[in-house]
């Protein structure tokens, strides 16, 4: 229940910038806010002189003129806010991509609804709000019953809700509606506890920017008491680390209408981060993502990379008392994407059981080839990485033999140490231990090693160097060593086994009973290699990382991700590009790699061209 009229703000502190901002910006059109308006938050009636500055232009640029002006009381208000709601994730979204990313989602709402309803769940200063009211304005409805009927939005900020009606309101005065109020369809409120204003569910559009929470560090992070009660209402969507921006998207396709669309701006981490993706695995249960807009251009102040999925809410099926989504159609709808700021629109997709990072990767001009996979790494081999502690725990044990007797690369050094692999040293297929510099633990090194001697008394003590040693022992043996941060999918192979995988490297090995090419550890490690470096392998790894590394372009694998990569379906190829890996035969390792995951000659000349312009090969 909406809980009724909004107190005026006092005559001080927040209340009063509020009041301020909002008569300035009536100001700068010409105008004097309604006293109405005055009492919800706006500002005490002053007598405002001169012309109208907008009144006698011609339609498209009064419309134009009106948005602008309206706009302009959004983004004075996030100007003023301070350090701890720009942290909490308050920002104004500019006018041109909240039109941009509202404009895919409703520019044909005429033939999709008669009741074109919006809501916002996250306003702010509403500028997704306005942006829909130009959108719909342009199609033909009226401005009164736009800002009358239309348009819903919540926001825990009540100076944000002030400043976005009276940004609406002035819209519509400034369009030839001066008597328009959204009224009880604005409330300040918390959408991911209480729902839309008076408990509406069944909105044909749901737009928004809302606030990007990492759940990892800083002030934004919940309290258990604050998870716990999401999870009350959303269930196991709610993970420990899971962004409070991808909980406002579930909560977004829960209100809508059958056949009802929704965009929202999100962290593109939110296409592959593993904590969200009970929430993309919910959502895709009841809706499909026909769209996917990918910034590849800062957005924001802050430097966090942005995309906005578009999703359908598909039909309802009742079947007695139960109403369920319509089953998803096989192969799906196509996915419409674009990108840029501009909005470029790039070719349209069939998802096809495609991850939805991988829809993203064209706004990166990355490839998207057919390919036939028998199964993933996780049915042939084992996955670890080292934390904090195996980090840390080495850092007092590990010394630099640039100016001693030289061990080799392989690992049979002197029995008392081994050597350090980082993962800066690794490129496809080969190790570059003590040709190439390492950084461990803010230094630099021509050849790390582990003093193992060192190693264990630091391990006596327990703490992090007894983890540290343990990690050192349990990763003896051939392995693969795979880098993150990369450009393209990057792993070598020790045969002897005597390297110590420095944190984040990831440390791959067979399991007995897989189905390898090889007939012992190490041609069976080259064959895992083979995978994480062939082109097949690095498009899906940045697929399952796109926007979680340091940039877009940035492979960032984990444990559990290198296990999903997919295998071969032909073994014979593979072997060979096992061994034109070992060779350093790049051609020839591309090649049989495309013959192995089935690639047509098309596909596998884009792919490759793709690849070798990134792979330092």
């Amino acid at each position: 229940m909406h809980p009724g009229p909004r107190a005026a703000p006092d005559d001080s502190g927040p209340g009063a910038i509020v009041r301020a901002l909002v008569v300035a910006g009536w100001a700068r059109a010409g105008l004097e806010p309604p006293a109405d308006l005055l009492a919800m938050g706006g500002g005490r009636a002053g007598t405002v002189g001169g012309p109208d500055p907008i009144a006698h232009r011609p339609p498209v640029a009064l419309a134009s003129a009106a948005l602008a002006a309206a706009h302009r009381l959004g983004s004075d208000y996030e100007r003023q806010l301070d350090a701890r709601s720009r942290a909490a994730g308050a920002h104004y979204t500019p006018p041109d991509v909240a039109h941009g990313v509202t404009r895919l989602v409703i520019a044909d709402a005429p033939a999709r609804t008669s009741e074109p309803t919006v809501w916002d769940p996250a306003c702010g200063g509403g500028a997704f709000l306005l942006a829909a009211a130009g959108v719909l304005a342009s199609l033909g409805h009226e401005p009164s019953r736009i800002v009358n009927d239309l348009l819903w939005g919540t926001d825990t900020d009540p100076g944000a809700v002030a400043v976005a009606e009276a940004a609406l309101v002035l819209w519509a005065t400034l369009s030839g509606a001066p008597d328009a109020r959204p009224g009880p369809h604005l409330e300040v409120a918390d959408s991911l506890r209480s729902g839309p204003p008076l408990a509406r569910a069944d909105f044909a559009f749901v737009v928004g920017n809302p606030p990007f929470q990492g759940q990892m560090t800083g002030g934004s992070v919940r309290t258990r008491r604050a998870r716990e009660a999401l999870r009350e209402r959303w269930g196991d969507v709610v993970g420990p680390y899971t962004d409070t921006s991808t909980l406002f998207l579930v909560a977004g396709t829960s209100v809508l209408a059958a056949g009802g669309r929704m965009g929202m701006i999100l962290p593109t981490s939110v296409l592959s981060a593993r904590d969200a993706q009970r929430a993309r695995e919910h959502i895709d249960r009841s809706a499909d993502l026909v769209g996917l807009w990918v910034a590849t251009e800062p957005v924001f102040a802050a430097s966090v990379a942005v995309c906005a999925p578009v999703l359908a809410r598909r039909s309802r099926v009742v079947a007695g008392s139960m109403v369920t989504p319509e089953p998803a159609i096989a192969g799906g709808p196509p996915v419409e994407r674009w990108r840029r700021r501009g909005f470029e629109q790039l070719a349209s997709i069939h998802r096809e059981g495609r991850r939805w990072s991988e829809l993203a990767l064209a706004a990166i001009d990355v490839p998207s080839p057919r390919f036939a996979s028998s199964g993933t790494v996780g049915s042939v081999a084992e996955a670890s990485s080292g934390f904090r502690d195996e980090y840390y725990g080495l850092v007092d044990s590990v010394i630099d033999l640039a100016e001693e007797e030289r061990p080799s690369p392989s690992g049979s050094a002197p029995s008392e140490v081994r050597p350090l692999i980082t993962s800066g040293t690794i490129d496809p297929g080969r190790c570059l231990w003590g040709e190439r510099p390492a950084r461990f633990a803010k230094r630099s090194f021509l050849m790390p090693v582990v003093d193992v001697a060192a190693l264990a008394r630091a391990a006596a003590g327990g703490g992090a160097a007894a983890r540290a040693a343990a990690w050192a022992e349990a990763t003896r043996g051939p392995k693969v060593v795979v880098a993150t941060q990369t450009k393209v999918g990057e792993a070598a192979v020790d045969e002897e086994g005597g390297w110590v995988p420095s944190t984040p490297t990831i440390v791959l090995r067979p399991v007995a009973g897989g189905h390898l090419p090889g007939s012992d550890a190490v041609e069976m490690s080259w064959a895992l290699a083979a995978v994480v470096c062939s082109p097949i392998g690095s498009v899906a790894a940045l697929a399952g990382s796109f926007g979680s590394g340091r940039t877009s372009h940035a492979l960032k694998p984990t444990a559990a991700s290198v296990l999903d990569l997919p295998l071969p379906v032909d073994p014979d190829a593979w072997a060979a590009g096992a061994r034109a890996l070992r060779e350093r035969d790049r051609d020839g390792f591309a090649a049989a790699m495309a013959e192995a995951y089935g690639l047509d000659a098309g596909d596998a000349a884009d792919l490759q061209g793709w690849w070798t312009s990134r792979a330092p090969w």
